[in-house]
């Protein structure tokens, strides 16, 4: 796809994907940590990377069809680097079987490495997201998410400063 044919619909695509993938990484992260704690933190964790999900959903679902098929207001060169960007960013982000097989050898610590890794990922989404879809809608829900985002990293970051 084009980057120039990125609208709306398939921006908050990727964001509901990129949800749904962080979800299944601490899913599958969750079942294989060995510490309760850990795996308490990590199914927190997916429960909230469930909610921007529907969020996501949500806000595709309130489009209307004009702005659901409105491409960005960003200059042609600008449109293809940003786009390029966020379907690289989005497709790193799909976890298949090997991830989810290698995780399950993986000690608590490499987890914690590998999901603060994804925050930063998912941070830099949607700060990229937020500039094309401004002249649609939804720039402070996409606020609220980053900030979210950012208290994940530091969930992460203090539970692994109490562990060492």
């Amino acid at each position: 796809m084009d980057a120039m044919q990125f609208n709306a619909d398939e921006i908050y695509e990727m964001a509901e994907d990129i949800e749904e993938h962080g979800f299944r990484f601490y899913e599958t992260a969750r079942e294989a940590a060995r510490d309760a704690g850990t795996r308490d933190l990590l199914a927190r964790l997916a429960d909230m990377e469930r909610r921007h999900k529907a969020t996501f959903a949500r806000m595709r679902e309130e489009l209307p069809e004009r702005d659901r098929r409105a491409g960005t207001s960003l200059s042609p060169e600008e449109a293809e680097e940003k786009g390029a960007y966020l379907r690289t960013l989005a497709d790193s982000r799909v976890f298949g079987k090997a991830e989810a097989m290698a995780l399950s050898g993986s000690q608590e610590g490499d987890l914690l490495d590998r999901a603060l890794d994804l925050e930063k990922d998912t941070i830099v989404f949607l700060l990229e997201l937020k500039e094309m879809v401004a002249p649609i809608r939804g720039k402070d829900d996409l606020d609220v998410i980053i900030r979210e985002e950012l208290g994940h990293i530091r969930m992460i970051n203090a539970w692994i400063r109490n562990v060492e």
